[in-house]
């Protein structure tokens, strides 16, 4: 499990980017801050893995989301981003227990 800041998913160029530098790390779930996309969506990639985002509905460089490794899309319960700078995950881990997962963002200025 990891965060990381995108600064910009927009484009398809970034995704195919970070997908590149995912096959570098043993990784899975990751929570993704100033995703820059609009809209609230979900996405399988070419890679299989899922990508959600909670996106800003006036444009401003804000949103995140969660990149969930293909191994694991079967075990998602539930996925919401609450606002552009919130978002959570449910994530079943066996037959008795699940896990939720907070993404949230924060800017420093």
């Amino acid at each position: 499990m990891g965060t990381l800041n995108c600064q910009s998913l927009v484009g398809e160029d970034k995704l195919e980017e970070l997908q590149n530098e995912l096959k570098r790390i043993k990784w899975d779930i990751i929570g993704l801050s100033e995703v820059w996309r609009k809209q609230e969506e979900q996405l399988e990639l070419l890679s299989g893995h899922t990508l959600y985002f909670k996106g800003s509905e006036n444009g401003k460089p804000t949103g995140v989301g969660f990149i969930i490794n293909k191994d694991l899309k079967s075990r998602i319960t539930e996925i919401e981003g609450i606002l552009d700078r919130i978002a959570r995950v449910g994530i079943m881990i066996n037959n008795i227990y699940s896990m939720e997962i907070i993404q949230a963002y924060s800017p420093t200025t």
